[in-house]
């Protein structure tokens, strides 16, 4: 299997496994959302973010270095491993003090008890992240997907299950939150009981390695921080300056695009170990850089499209008529989405490069920027003007990112623009066309599988017709067939 058979497999196979993830997120959010009610729903959706942001002081850069290090000095690994387990469970008693601190400061009194029990539960999730993380960062290095679908799925499973027994015996909050605790246990430890069966993960020290390795990792956890924190601080904006009912509205339409954030990440792990190696401004590293850039923006468009045509049917299937003001909020969220798309292969390419320090500075200057948008829009737009906020501060990391990639290599070119624009216009007039005729009225959940179909025929067929692929795209595709006809002969 070549490289860019070994993306798309592994990319196919981590997408699967987030879909699982969305499917049961989105589950969580229909049945949650019609068991709590509009205000409950936020209140849990505010401290499902407040633990995620507390989160990432269990991991400050350490896995994604570590699997870098692995790929580099593959004899070192037992021993790598062992020092970032020790580190990681430093690092999640740290943060489970910091969170519950924290918390009585953020959501004091009686107002904030429903945030604070959710906040409590949902921190045993942090647990196990010093087994899980370091299980994560060895099938990275080694180029394994099977066991995080599989971890995914798993721990989807579990979530769906544990729910339906909680509104069966009408548990409550409490129970639903628990849901969520469960089932971010289960993701780790069913990844470190993959990685046990090929490899040591246990706890070590080596203080010149921890040191080492500490040094790498703080300047990539920033990155990681400050990536989260513009994606999660809004909705704790919004928990302060708004109210639990645009908490909520945000809550479901953020739920839907969760899954697409992590596709261009996936498909960037399976090259991070290939981008390691790279020399700056070696042909390789500009041949990958410009497979992931063409392959991605590919992808982008029919989810753009698609995702704002259809936007109301999307939050009612998922929230409930309700929900139906989220509309707008997620038809902005998928521009930045697309956005993130486009910036995803830069920030992958110059943390495998050894630049998080560079990549760090501009993300805290992001991060300010971002801070500022949303106090200013919020008030005057709630759950829309946080919306804004993001895709104003996902084009900043695009260009600002692009300007950095130069030092290190040459800029990815967007291939065959205009056939690519023409591809998606024809996309969106079909849609057009299907919203005006409206065949199946009353029945989003309906509307949305024709939808989906069409979005992707359509645009298939548009990206055939019009030859839009990128060079890099149909060469794959070509090796593909060139490989099962000599299979046949």
């Amino acid at each position: 299997m070549n490289l860019s058979q070994k993306v798309a497999l592994n990319t196919a196979l981590l997408t699967g496994g987030r879909l699982a993830v969305a499917g049961s997120g989105i589950a969580g959010v229909i049945v949650s959302t019609r068991y709590l009610g509009l205000e409950a729903f936020g209140e849990l959706i505010t401290a499902v973010v407040f633990v995620t942001l507390f989160g990432l002081v269990t991991d400050v850069g350490i896995w994604t270095v570590s699997a870098r290090e692995i790929a580099k000095r593959p004899d070192d690994e037992e021993r790598i491993l062992s020092v970032v387990c020790t580190i990681g469970l430093l690092l999640s008693a740290t943060a489970i003090v910091l969170t519950l601190a924290t918390m009585l400061v953020v959501y004091p009194g009686t107002d904030g008890e429903m945030v604070r029990l959710g906040i409590l539960i949902l921190s045993v999730q942090m647990l196990p992240t010093s087994v899980g993380g370091a299980s994560a960062a060895y099938m990275t290095a080694h180029q394994r997907a099977v066991p995080a679908a599989v971890a995914a799925v798993a721990s989807s499973l579990t979530f769906v299950a544990c729910l339906v027994a909680v509104v069966a015996f009408d548990v409550g909050f409490a129970g639903v939150a628990g849901c969520y605790a469960l089932g971010g246990l289960a993701n780790a430890l069913i990844q470190f009981a993959f990685a046990a069966r090929s490899t040591r993960i246990r706890f070590g020290w080596d203080p010149d390695m921890a040191k080492q390795m500490v040094r790498w990792a703080l300047p990539q956890g920033a990155v990681l921080a400050v990536g989260v924190l513009y994606f999660r601080i809004d909705t704790v904006l919004l928990s302060v300056l708004g109210s639990d009912a645009d908490v909520a509205l945000y809550g479901v339409a953020y739920r839907v695009i969760e899954v697409l954030i992590v596709v261009p990440t996936y498909a960037m792990l399976t090259l991070f170990p290939e981008l390691s190696r790279c020399e700056p401004h070696s042909e390789r590293l500009n041949m990958l850089m410009q497979g992931a850039f063409s392959s991605l923006a590919l992808a982008a468009v029919p989810l753009l499209v698609g995702l704002v045509a259809f936007a109301p049917e999307v939050v009612v299937v998922a929230g409930g008529e309700d929900f139906r003001e989220a509309a707008s909020v997620l038809q902005l969220l998928v521009v930045a989405v697309v956005a993130s798309f486009m910036s995803t292969p830069y920030i992958h390419s110059l943390v495998a490069l050894n630049q998080q320090g560079r990549l760090a500075r501009m993300l805290v200057v992001v991060l300010t920027f971002n801070v500022a948008l949303n106090c200013a829009l919020i008030p005057q737009l709630q759950a829309d003007g946080a919306a804004v906020a993001l895709i104003l501060s996902e084009v900043a990391v695009l260009v600002w990112g692009a300007r950095l990639f130069r030092e290190v290599g040459a800029p990815p070119r967007l291939q065959r623009p205009g056939r690519l624009a023409l591809a998606g216009l024809i996309t969106a007039a079909v849609l057009i066309g299907l919203r005006a005729l409206d065949p199946v009225a009353g029945a989003p959940a309906v509307t949305l599988v024709i939808a989906g179909t069409l979005t992707l025929l359509v645009y298939g067929a548009a990206v055939k017709l019009l030859d839009a692929a990128p060079p890099e795209v149909t060469s794959v595709f070509a090796q593909l067939r060139a490989r099962r006809a000599a299979a046949t002969d």
